[in-house]
């Protein structure tokens, strides 16, 4: 998103701490030469020449999906949030999930098991969270798998239906 909450200073900051590692950023949602990314490539002193980051504005579904195929983990470095589909969505692709631990995230991932959260605006948290999962990637797909699991259920039209209809039944007698 182009909203300077939504953590791309941190990507670039990451991507410097780990210039040893062949990290590869896919961001999506916003174009190389987005107003943000030019104040934040000015803020930082990005060098453009320098980094290792692709731009995808917004993509249709089946073109989201064949590019989250080729990635290894979902990033989600935002400051502030709640609920984000984008979350959701990388959890129902079985994706190794790395998120900021603000807003309703905390409910949506398990860290460690369906997930990793790291502290927000922590470069050095996300750093290391990364070459941790990169050091050990069968902890990745498994967190990957599990997620897969739960968000399936959570997700499933099913479960929102029961839980719509739950709550309807308890607004109905909290009013009698």
């Amino acid at each position: 998103n182009t909203n300077l909450f939504k953590g791309l200073d941190l990507i670039y900051k990451v991507l410097n701490l780990l210039s040893g590692y062949k990290v590869h950023w896919k961001v999506f949602g916003i174009k190389k030469d987005d107003r943000i990314n030019k104040i934040v490539c000015k803020v930082l002193k990005i060098n453009d020449m320098n980094i290792n980051i692709d731009f995808h504005d917004q993509v249709g579904v089946d073109d989201l999906i064949s590019q989250l195929k080729t990635c290894h983990f979902f990033v989600h470095p935002s400051y502030i949030d709640n609920s984000p589909n984008s979350v959701c969505e990388a959890m129902l692709l079985g994706m190794p999930v790395l998120s900021s631990s603000v807003g309703g995230i905390k409910s949506l991932i398990k860290n460690g098991e369906t997930g990793f959260l790291f502290n927000p605006y922590d470069k050095y948290d996300l750093a290391g969270l990364l070459v941790d999962l990169i050091n050990d990637y069968p902890k990745a797909i498994n967190a990957g798998i599990e997620a897969r699991a739960v968000a399936t259920k959570r997700h499933s039209p099913e479960a929102i239906i029961s839980t719509l209809t739950k709550i309807y039944n308890q607004i109905q007698i909290d009013r009698t």
